[in-house]
């Protein structure tokens, strides 16, 4: 998608900032399992202080989404 943008880059001299383009670490493989390490992002949302992100998280890793999740990472990794 930023190569359609690269004209407009190049000539206003603007760029992008990707923000979490692994969703967090789930795209990484850290998850598969299904998971949350301790300690890591997944588990400090779903668990931790961030309450704005935690439905979005829980969407997927929320006990009755957990399998489904896994299997879908299984098969990107």
């Amino acid at each position: 998608m930023e190569l359609e943008y690269k004209t407009l880059f190049e000539t206003r001299m603007l760029g992008t900032t990707l923000w979490s383009p692994l969703y967090g670490g789930a795209l990484s493989g850290k998850y598969n399992d299904g998971i949350l390490p301790e300690g890591s992002r997944g588990n400090s949302v779903m668990y931790g202080a961030l309450g704005l992100i935690k439905p979005r998280w829980y969407k997927y890793f929320g006990p009755e989404n957990v399998e489904e999740t896994k299997t879908l990472l299984q098969g990107i990794a």
